[in-house]
């Protein structure tokens, strides 16, 4: 059995020692656990058997029952991924803080345990949670291997369009600023992705597409969602407050009713006349607009246009 590093140096070495030598007796009692470190430095632990197993600090818990579903490897670099599922009994891992994003990105150490004698145990992988899905008391979850990092973008890459991030350090912009972030009260909700919502303010259709939408209120609350589509709905009275329609890339997994708000925050979609017109903030710019487009490149030259004189391009 090969040895397998899991940070603790001598102690990971010593503790698959004994797990060999279980696993070379007669009888053996295994068993799987499952920790999960969020980026806010929360960590839980999980197991598959009956009874809590105290796992170096963490003491894993038979309160998520978990399968695993399908998996999927490729040779080299290639990502893999897995999928398991299950069921969520725990106080500790609550359904909203799946929803809201609380475990995203989390660390998953899965370990092959002696459930007899701990201290024995194997670190047989490593991952990242990915996306997750959630329905009643049943979740699925994605977990993407260490191969999946080395697939993210790294550095600047030559576009027309901006490379950063609304409001990030390099874009400048306070996204928070009163006239790019509004509290609005939900009027109704339309199917699992359409908000009608109470703007209070005259803003023009199209303000918040790419933009966010964090739910203050309600079962929600804290749930951060992309906005796909924005649509200002034509009132019947001079007097009537703005009606906007928000159309959200992922689904909504509650309801929303007429007593939740939600905060909504103006989208970019990169381009340079964008942050032109809309931000002012065109020094920060980080895209190249003069970038020759596709067009262009595959343009031949026009035989009747009087320019191929054989004259020198200047």
């Amino acid at each position: 059995m090969k040895h397998a590093q899991d940070g603790q140096g001598s102690e990971a070495l010593q503790a698959e020692k004994k797990l060999q030598k279980h696993l070379e007796s007669e009888v053996t009692t295994l068993a799987h656990c499952w920790i999960m470190r969020a980026k806010t430095g929360r960590q839980l632990g999980f197991t598959e058997h009956d009874s809590p197993i105290l796992l170096k600090t963490v003491l894993c818990q038979p309160e998520l029952v978990v399968t695993a579903g399908k998996s999927q490897s490729e040779k080299g670099f290639t990502p893999g991924s897995e999928e398991v599922r299950g069921i969520i009994n725990s106080k500790g891992l609550e359904s909203a803080d799946l929803l809201s994003g609380v475990w995203d990105n989390a660390e998953v150490l899965v370990y092959w345990v002696n459930w007899q004698d701990s201290s024995a145990y194997k670190l047989m992988r490593r991952a990242y949670l990915g996306a997750v899905r959630y329905d009643g008391q049943l979740f699925h979850a994605e977990l993407m291997g260490l191969a999946a990092k080395l697939d993210q973008r790294k550095g600047h890459v030559f576009s027309r369009q901006c490379n950063a991030e609304l409001g990030d350090a390099a874009c400048g912009v306070d996204i928070h600023h009163p006239d790019y972030a509004y509290e609005m009260q939900v009027i109704e909700q339309q199917g699992d992705h359409r908000l009608l919502l109470n703007a209070n303010a005259a803003v023009p259709a199209g303000f918040f597409t790419h933009g966010k939408i964090e739910v203050l209120t309600g079962p929600l609350k804290g749930l951060v969602q992309t906005i796909v589509d924005h649509e200002v709905i034509p009132s019947q009275s001079a007097s009537a407050s703005t009606t906007i329609r928000l159309t959200l890339w992922a689904e909504l997994k509650h309801t929303l009713t007429t007593d939740d708000r939600v905060r909504v925050i103006v989208g970019c979609d990169k381009a340079w006349t964008t942050c032109q017109r809309k931000f002012k903030n065109p020094i920060n710019f980080q895209g190249f607009p003069q970038m020759p487009g596709n067009d262009f490149v595959l343009a031949g030259p026009e035989q009747a246009s009087g320019q191929n004189d054989g004259a020198t391009l200047t």
